[in-house]
Protein backbone atom coordinates (compact mmCIF):
# COMPACT_ATOMS: atom_id res chain seq x y z
CA UNK A 1 0.00 0.00 0.00
CA UNK A 2 2.95 2.15 0.82
CA UNK A 3 3.22 2.37 -3.16
CA UNK A 4 0.35 4.46 -4.12
CA UNK A 5 -0.02 6.41 -0.72
CA UNK A 6 0.83 9.96 -2.23
CA UNK A 7 2.07 11.88 0.92
CA UNK A 8 4.36 9.54 2.32
CA UNK A 9 8.01 10.31 0.88
CA UNK A 10 9.04 12.72 -1.80
CA UNK A 11 7.00 16.26 -2.89
CA UNK A 12 3.45 15.89 -4.07
CA UNK A 13 2.63 17.04 -7.78
CA UNK A 14 -0.45 19.36 -7.79
CA UNK A 15 -2.24 18.81 -11.17
CA UNK A 16 -2.95 22.11 -12.72
CA UNK A 17 -5.32 22.76 -15.90
CA UNK A 18 -3.80 24.70 -18.32
CA UNK A 19 -7.29 27.21 -19.64
CA UNK A 20 -4.90 29.53 -21.50
CA UNK A 21 -6.37 27.91 -24.73
CA UNK A 22 -9.19 27.33 -23.26
CA UNK A 23 -9.89 31.30 -23.34
CA UNK A 24 -8.73 31.53 -26.60
CA UNK A 25 -11.38 29.35 -28.01
CA UNK A 26 -13.90 31.20 -26.15
CA UNK A 27 -12.79 34.44 -27.50
CA UNK A 28 -12.86 33.42 -30.96
CA UNK A 29 -16.10 32.31 -30.66
CA UNK A 30 -17.37 35.34 -28.97
CA UNK A 31 -15.52 37.59 -32.00
CA UNK A 32 -17.40 35.06 -34.74
CA UNK A 33 -20.62 35.38 -33.24
CA UNK A 34 -20.28 39.20 -32.74
CA UNK A 35 -19.80 39.78 -36.31
CA UNK A 36 -22.72 37.37 -37.78
CA UNK A 37 -25.09 38.02 -35.06
CA UNK A 38 -26.08 41.19 -36.93
CA UNK A 39 -26.16 39.07 -40.69
CA UNK A 40 -28.60 36.89 -38.88
CA UNK A 41 -31.19 39.10 -37.85
CA UNK A 42 -30.96 41.32 -41.28
CA UNK A 43 -31.10 38.31 -43.10
CA UNK A 44 -29.56 37.32 -46.78
CA UNK A 45 -31.69 38.26 -49.92
CA UNK A 46 -31.36 35.00 -52.17
CA UNK A 47 -33.06 34.79 -55.75
CA UNK A 48 -34.12 31.32 -55.63
CA UNK A 49 -35.13 29.74 -59.02
CA UNK A 50 -38.75 29.40 -60.67
CA UNK A 51 -40.35 26.35 -60.70
CA UNK A 52 -42.70 24.45 -63.49
CA UNK A 53 -43.23 21.44 -61.15
CA UNK A 54 -46.97 20.67 -59.86
CA UNK A 55 -47.43 20.20 -56.48
CA UNK A 56 -47.47 16.59 -55.09
CA UNK A 57 -50.67 14.68 -54.99
CA UNK A 58 -50.31 14.01 -51.14
CA UNK A 59 -53.57 12.13 -50.84
CA UNK A 60 -52.70 8.94 -53.26
CA UNK A 61 -51.41 6.08 -51.19
CA UNK A 62 -48.02 4.91 -52.32
CA UNK A 63 -47.50 0.99 -53.15
CA UNK A 64 -44.92 -0.51 -51.23
CA UNK A 65 -43.69 -4.03 -52.68
CA UNK A 66 -41.99 -6.44 -50.40
CA UNK A 67 -39.84 -9.63 -51.17
CA UNK A 68 -39.33 -12.15 -48.25
CA UNK A 69 -36.55 -14.18 -47.45
CA UNK A 70 -38.45 -17.37 -48.29
CA UNK A 71 -39.18 -15.22 -51.98
CA UNK A 72 -42.92 -14.19 -50.47
CA UNK A 73 -44.08 -11.29 -52.37
CA UNK A 74 -46.29 -8.48 -50.42
CA UNK A 75 -47.94 -5.33 -51.83
CA UNK A 76 -48.77 -2.99 -48.86
CA UNK A 77 -48.14 -6.04 -46.75
CA UNK A 78 -50.37 -8.27 -48.33
CA UNK A 79 -49.06 -11.59 -49.75
CA UNK A 80 -49.61 -12.06 -53.58
CA UNK A 81 -48.56 -14.83 -56.08
CA UNK A 82 -46.13 -13.69 -58.54
CA UNK A 83 -48.59 -14.11 -61.12
CA UNK A 84 -51.04 -11.23 -59.50
CA UNK A 85 -47.85 -9.04 -59.61
CA UNK A 86 -48.44 -8.11 -63.26
CA UNK A 87 -51.92 -7.30 -63.58
CA UNK A 88 -51.85 -5.52 -60.12
CA UNK A 89 -48.82 -3.54 -61.71
CA UNK A 90 -50.93 -2.34 -64.90
CA UNK A 91 -53.63 -1.48 -62.58
CA UNK A 92 -51.80 0.90 -60.36
CA UNK A 93 -50.11 2.40 -63.60
CA UNK A 94 -53.45 3.04 -65.57
CA UNK A 95 -55.20 4.51 -62.26
CA UNK A 96 -52.04 6.99 -61.98
CA UNK A 97 -52.18 9.92 -64.13
CA UNK A 98 -48.62 9.08 -64.97
CA UNK A 99 -46.53 5.99 -64.45
CA UNK A 100 -44.07 6.25 -61.55
CA UNK A 101 -40.33 6.64 -62.19
CA UNK A 102 -38.63 3.52 -62.94
CA UNK A 103 -41.85 1.39 -63.06
CA UNK A 104 -42.02 -0.86 -66.05
CA UNK A 105 -44.58 -3.59 -66.80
Amino acid sequence: MAAFDSHRGGASSIAQINVTPLVDVMLVLLVIFMVTAPIIQQGVAVDLPKTRAAPLNAQEEPLVVGIAQNGAIYLNDVPIAISAFDSIGATARTARESPAPGWTG
